[in-house]
């Protein structure tokens, strides 16, 4: 997506989501005053599915968006603390957005892959601080020119610096490399038959669901379960979790 800082498009089977990350200049929180914050929505269009309808509130983009939002937070993905620009004072905000553009089951295994492979397409912009306190980003997106981890002195002053301009801080571009990267896997009870990676339609049939989200070293960091019919038993969720 050429109008975001970092996108990713995923499909698993028919289910595609597409996931893109906004940069926004913003104040911290006064409990954290050293880091930024991360923010997640995860839509429904109309488009995505024919049991979804234009202007009523839904229910399971508001459960996807929160379950999301909690993988990400709890599996810490993001330090916020790298989106600090002046303590205090600036910091940067993360806005992931995830559209759900063909609804097919397992949407939350296909919209947690699309925001992770987007945060790590996103790169923090150039900006500097003026004597007045000042943010100015100096690059309104990412510049392929500069490497992460290219010097400060690298940055072309044509590029809105102008001559004889003191500059008190000069933050350079970094990319926003992820701490981890927790996945997914949802499984459908189905008459005492667990079904992996389940469609729309097993899972409109399955007396109940089960979301469990592991880190790259196999950690549990979440397990949801959204309802259903039946009680999910310890049997069933430790099958699913193995």
């Amino acid at each position: 997506v050429g109008t975001s800082d970092g996108s990713c498009l995923v499909k698993i089977g028919r289910t595609t989501c597409l996931a893109a990350v906004n940069l926004e200049l913003g104040v911290p929180e006064l409990e954290s005053p050293n880091q930024g914050t991360l923010e997640v929505t995860v839509e429904l269009p109309p488009m995505c599915s024919s049991e979804t309808r234009p202007g009523r509130h839904n229910e399971e983009a508001a459960y996807f968006t929160g379950r999301v939002r909690d993988m990400l937070t709890d599996g810490k993905v993001v330090d916020l603390r790298s989106l600090s620009i002046e303590p205090a004072k600036h910091c940067w905000k993360v806005f992931v957005d995830v559209y759900v553009l063909d609804h097919d089951g397992s949407i939350l295994d296909a919209a947690l892959l699309a925001a992770n492979g987007a945060l790590r397409d996103c790169v923090l912009p150039v900006v500097s601080i003026d004597e007045r306190g000042d943010v100015e980003v100096l690059y309104g997106q990412a510049v392929s020119g500069l490497s992460a981890e290219g010097d400060a002195d690298e940055i072309p002053k044509s590029k809105k610096v102008k001559p004889g301009e003191k500059t008190v801080g000069l933050h350079r571009q970094k990319r926003l490399v992820p701490a981890s990267t927790p996945l997914s896997c949802t499984c459908a009870l189905y008459k005492n038959t667990i079904l992996v990676d389940p469609s729309h339609e097993e899972e409109k049939l399955s007396e109940t669901s089960v979301t469990v989200c592991v880190d790259e070293l196999g950690k549990i960091v979440g397990v949801f379960k959204p309802g259903g019919r039946n009680e999910a038993s310890e049997t069933v969720l430790a099958n699913c979790v193995a």
